[in-house]
């Protein structure tokens, strides 16, 4: 047996003394773990009771193959029950107390795992009073993220999360649905990554937010979404009733709102699933169908929540944090020599952000020179 298996072996076994001794820990054995939902994940798993609250009378503390040199993770029995209920629980019920990166002493065994059960205890009881709601908000992409709708199209998003509301373009293609300010924007990013023109752009509408989303609100049906829309801009009933031509199957919305960790970007669909759309205009000229009975003949389909994934410069180069990527992507430059230096030079113009180089070269592109 390897050095590395005789300690983990030996920090199982202390983590197993502790746990028992301080949680009344009792151990589960793989038939548990399989029931659990935990096989594969988790090597080793204890039931504990954390004591003190009615309302966690028990918690799971697992460990994974690489353990002690990875932390324990605490998960709660019933995850459906407190994800997206509360924040800071994953679908698998895992309690997220420490950032991803976190480490921890492999030589203090219990008080590694003391310090992760007493946090998670702290972070669901702040979940069960509300002390911690606005986490939702902090991180809502990642929750909107873990609760989008199975086999929904990602979206990738040209446009900025930034007022006003606005009607924008849309290009739906093979494995994502792009989504632009303006037809001509969709064409060029289109061109650039395809090497062809879109076969059609339609529309969709971008909504800037005044208020904040909670999984509460996260539309199951059309006319969810569209209550809680209109309620914060009653002028969108009708923009989203224009778009209703009898032609496709969806109508594409791009929401924006601010949160403590910057604006946040979230897709939905307005869906027409249960019939041909065509059946929804009935007796309208497509675009006419008034605001009332386009919500009336809509609202019972299913409305689709979406993975957005930005794609606009200042995002791509700097997670859009970068002062100047505006007035940098609008200049152009020449670059005269495109050797050793010059291919460097710019490789790393090009990773800044700027868009449109003319690269001058007098010698001739070969085999001995590609790599430059």
């Amino acid at each position: 047996m390897s050095l590395l298996a005789q300690q983990r072996e030996r920090s199982v076994a202390q983590l197993d003394q502790f746990l028992t001794a301080r949680y009344a820990g009792e151990r589960l054995n793989n038939d548990d773990l399989v029931e659990a939902e935990l096989f594969g994940s988790l090597v080793h798993a204890w039931k504990v009771r954390p004591g003190g609250n009615a309302a966690i009378p028990q918690l799971l503390l697992g460990v994974d193959g690489r353990y002690p040199l990875t932390l324990p993770r605490v998960l709660l029995p019933e995850p459906a029950r407190w994800h997206l209920h509360i924040p800071h629980v994953s679908r698998e019920g895992n309690v997220c107390v420490l950032p991803e990166q976190a480490t921890g002493d492999a030589r203090q065994i219990g008080e590694v795992a003391d310090h992760m059960i007493r946090r998670a205890v702290t972070t669901i009881e702040d979940g069960i009073s509300g002390k911690n709601r606005a986490d939702f908000l902090a991180e809502a992409e990642s929750y909107w993220t873990g609760a989008a709708s199975k086999g929904a199209t990602p979206v990738w998003s040209l446009i900025k999360p930034e007022p006003p509301s606005r009607e924008i373009s849309c290009v739906e293609c093979q494995g994502f649905l792009l989504v632009g300010n303006s037809p001509e924007e969709c064409r060029r990013w289109m061109r650039n990554y395809a090497r062809r023109d879109p076969a059609s752009i339609t529309s969709g509408i971008f909504v800037w937010m005044k208020r904040g989303i909670f999984p509460e609100d996260y539309f199951e049906k059309n006319g969810e979404l569209l209550a809680f829309l209109t309620a914060d801009d009653p002028g969108l009933l009708p923009r989203l009733a224009k778009l209703a031509d009898g032609k496709r199957s969806r109508i594409p919305i791009v929401i924006a709102m601010l949160t403590p960790n910057g604006p946040a970007l979230l897709a939905v669909s307005l869906n027409d699933s249960a019939r041909k759309p065509s059946a929804k205009l009935n007796g309208f000229w497509p675009g006419a169908l008034p605001p009332n009975l386009f919500a009336k003949r809509f609202e019972r389909d299913a409305s689709t929540r979406h993975i957005v994934r930005r794609i606009y410069p200042e995002w791509i180069h700097s997670r859009g944090g970068a002062k100047g990527m505006t007035a940098l992507a609008q200049k152009k430059i020449t670059l005269v020599g495109c050797g050793a230096l010059g291919g460097e030079v710019a490789h790393m113009l090009a990773k800044a952000g700027l868009q449109r180089m003319t690269l001058v070269d007098g010698d001739r592109l070969d085999w001995d020179n590609i790599g430059r």
